[in-house]
């Protein structure tokens, strides 16, 4: 049994692919993860004895590791390189590695590509220059705007009802 197909839509050179994503172990997969146990366990048990027991457990690690990984280099974009698991953690090198196969495929095609850079919007606090003297950062100036209440408006304050009192006895 596979896992499920999806639908994957690469955000840079919008490829539409279909990709095998598998997050769940299915029965085969536990099957195949005892058998290398066994295997392993049964050439080991001469030199480890007892301590085999260790070995099921390293080849289930080993095997989700595998899995993560081959699940993972599915999901690069096989056009332009673009790696969302890379994407979601560091977004420049994820855009250098984009920039670097865009342009060697262009290069290969004979043309050029223009990568776009970001645009940088100064900051217009940061702009003005202030003299050395000045150590406090210039602030925009206060408004005067109040805001919008209605004098009609009257808000009652209401407080919970008491409980009533026990006599004492």
């Amino acid at each position: 049994m596979k896992g499920y197909k999806q639908r994957v839509l690469c955000p840079v050179c919008k490829l539409e692919r279909w990709t095998e994503v598998s997050d769940v172990l299915f029965f085969r997969h536990i099957i195949q993860i005892g058998l290398i146990s066994f295997g392993l366990m049964s050439l080991a048990y001469s030199m480890m004895e007892y301590r085999v027991i260790i070995i099921p457990p390293l080849v289930w690690i080993g095997f989700e590791f595998a899995r993560h990984v081959m699940n993972r280099q599915r999901m690069v974009c096989p056009q332009c390189h673009f790696d969302p698991f890379l994407y979601k953690f560091d977004v420049k090198k994820a855009r250098q590695k984009c920039e670097r196969q865009l342009t060697s495929l262009a290069e290969k095609m004979g043309r050029q590509i223009a990568v776009k850079k970001p645009e940088v919007v100064p900051n217009p606090v940061e702009t003005k220059t202030a003299p050395a003297s000045e150590a406090q950062p210039q602030l925009p100036p206060k408004t005067a705007v109040q805001p919008a209440v209605s004098p009609k408006v009257q808000v009652k304050r209401v407080e919970p009802p008491r409980p009533p009192e026990i006599p004492a006895a």
